[in-house]
């Protein structure tokens, strides 16, 4: 599929950017959904949700229960942690697990595509990250994403509509 070819490539590009791992972290992205959701997911979620991509090739979602048989139905994380009151101790204890050293999250001063991640949940993520003694670790993931966006996997190149519309669809 079009999201296991992406998540895929960004396995590869990952070490080419000095990122360990890739964190795209949303909600309710039917409303305000990040661009880069198509490429980790392909769908929609209404929960709190983060979805972990490492240089080492592990992939993990940690996503509200209510949301969960959709990342499994995708078929692209190893790893999908359901939870039910609170996605914190649940993503803190995944990235400690990870102890990565540079951490790629969505946001950008500069680029539009890069910037999926709002400023609360940025806000949110920090919070979380750093009573984790994890947030010196943060970086903007947009060459990751500039990369990722412009090398086309063989199923951009035989579809007819740009990646960017298929999330609308779905």
């Amino acid at each position: 599929s079009l999201v296991q070819e992406k998540v895929q490539q960004a396995i590869q590009l990952l070490g080419d950017c000095g990122l360990d791992c890739w964190v795209t972290f949303v909600r309710e992205s039917e409303i305000n959904g990040d661009p880069m959701l198509a490429y980790v997911l392909g769908a929609n979620v209404t929960w709190p949700s983060a979805f972990i991509i490492c240089r080492n090739g592990h992939t993990c979602a940690v996503v509200g229960e209510g949301d969960r048989h959709t990342v499994l139905d995708a078929g692209v994380y190893q790893q999908v942690i359901g939870y039910v009151r609170d996605f914190r101790e649940s993503l803190a204890a995944v990235l400690a697990g990870l102890a990565p050293r540079v951490i790629g999250l969505n946001y950008s001063r500069g680029s539009e595509i890069a910037d999926g991640l709002t400023h609360g949940m940025f806000l949110t993520l920090h919070d979380m990250l750093e009573s984790a003694g994890l947030a010196d670790r943060i970086v903007p993931a947009e060459r990751l994403i500039a990369s990722l966006r412009g090398r086309k996997s063989d199923a951009e190149l035989l579809s007819d509509r740009p990646i960017f519309n298929t999330i609308a669809t779905i």
